[in-house]
């Protein structure tokens, strides 16, 4: 039976999901199972995907007004968008990343060095003409085709791209971008030196899971709250989520009262934008260290994102791995795989390996173990890449600060501590080229 995407239709299948199973509604939900299921781009990501978890992402979307555009969608696209959207309970529009062919057509140059400017002006194309606005709250106005292309555009550009990958969210509509290709190839190309630093298992493990992860580490940010909430009933509250759920019950607390909230606003704000406090500001005297906290919030919500894909991959592609959960080694493939990209580019908001360290630790000690830990991927840096990268590395740091100072924690580092840093990165390294195999996993 072929697929129904007509809207009428499309209500009729959700208005009577839960009658005879013979009846052409459930059909048609059986048909979405058998062309979700014959997707490699989606069986990749989900496993085997299931009528029930379908049927709640359709009476997700059309609970918002979003079934008929997604179901419009490529079947790969629309299959995604319905899974991550009984998942997170919102409406979660997934794209693969692609290109207008007048972008195609552009010097192979210009294409290179501004890919990611041409696939979000796509994305906010196909958005457009699916009459999918991502900032409801801005409605108002929002009557024509273009001034919904302004506001999806703006959405997309606050939206932060790693490795071509990136959640879009306004609270209320989520957008997920995925490249087109297989994210283990995509990280031997654009990041050949973190590649060579694994062992050949957790090579072979990232080609068959790394797609997995990251689609449900995507989804994970549609809404980080709820996501922590998720692995808190999946046994995995850990210090990282009760760390999240402290920062947000300070926001809870201030919203009950709005002399509170427009001073925690303010807080937040202002750390966010300029790195100071609201004293700083009163005083001219600014906290050198204060973008710190910055760092360790957006780490907290890399290391949630990247909980939830590792747990529902294993879950959905019936994987029995051990998650990052000692300090005494990395035991994951894709935390060996951060580690080495850290290497690479030493990023502490994606430092996700390091999460075991800062368990029940205050903030102050919390940001001493960033910035100790950080100098070491430095040091490792320094020892592992080519001359070249590594002066590029060093170079820019000196040459455009206020590019790094959310990127690199604020404040000396022991060099002792550093060193000692530096050592363990290498053994874990040394670990992951070691390790023999003892089976798929």
């Amino acid at each position: 039976m072929p697929l129904v995407r007509n809207v009428a239709i499309s209500a009729v299948l959700l208005a009577n999901l839960s009658l005879n199973p013979a009846n052409a509604a459930d059909d048609n939900l059986n048909a979405w199972v058998t062309a979700c299921n014959l997707q490699e781009s989606v069986t990749i990501r989900a496993g085997e995907v299931s009528a029930v978890e379908l049927r709640k992402g359709m009476i997700t979307l059309n609970r918002f007004g979003h079934l008929e555009s997604i179901s419009a969608l490529p079947t790969n696209e629309s299959c995604l968008s319905f899974l991550a959207s009984g998942h997170m309970d919102m409406p979660v529009i997934v794209m693969f990343a692609g290109m207008s062919v007048e972008a195609k057509r552009r010097h192979p140059t210009v294409v290179a060095r501004l890919r990611r400017h041409y696939e979000r002006e796509h994305h906010a194309d196909r958005l457009t003409q699916a009459n999918i606005l991502l900032y409801p709250a801005m409605g108002t106005g929002a009557d024509s085709p273009e001034t919904i292309r302004h506001i999806n555009r703006g959405v997309l550009a606050g939206a932060r791209d790693h490795q071509g990958a990136y959640a879009a969210t306004t609270g209320t509509v989520c957008t997920i971008s995925i490249p087109e290709m297989p994210f283990a190839e995509q990280s031997q190309l654009e990041q050949p030196y973190a590649w060579s630093m694994l062992g050949k298992n957790d090579r072979e493990y990232l080609k068959r899971n790394s797609d997995s992860i990251v689609f449900w580490h995507e989804v994970a940010h549609c809404n980080t709250d709820q996501s922590a909430e998720y692995l808190a009933t999946q046994g995995k509250g850990d210090q990282q989520l009760t760390d999240w759920n402290e920062n947000q019950e300070q926001a809870r607390q201030a919203c009950a009262d709005p002399g509170l909230l427009e001073q925690w606003s303010s807080t937040m704000e202002s750390r966010r934008l300029t790195a100071t406090r609201p004293e700083d500001l009163a005083t001219g005297e600014i906290d050198p260290t204060a973008m710190n906290q910055m760092i360790h919030f957006e780490l907290l919500k890399e290391s949630v994102a990247d909980q939830v894909g590792t747990l529902i991959s294993q879950k959905r592609r019936e994987k029995r791995i051990a998650g990052c959960a000692s300090k005494t080694y990395v035991s994951h493939p894709w935390y060996r795989y951060r580690l080495a990209s850290s290497v690479r580019e030493p990023d502490a908001r994606y430092m996700t390996w390091i999460s075991p360290w800062l368990s029940n630790l205050p903030e102050p000690s919390i940001h001493q173990v960033l910035r100790d830990s950080h100098r070491g991927l430095m040091l490792e840096a320094k020892d592992s890449l080519p001359k070249p990268l590594w002066m590029e590395l060093n170079h820019s740091r000196s040459s455009r600060p206020d590019q790094h100072r959310i990127t690199d924690p604020a404040g000396p580092a022991d060099s002792s501590r550093a060193s000692a840093w530096k050592a363990w990165i290498s053994e874990q390294l040394d670990r992951s080229k070691g390790e023999i195999d003892l089976g798929k996993n």
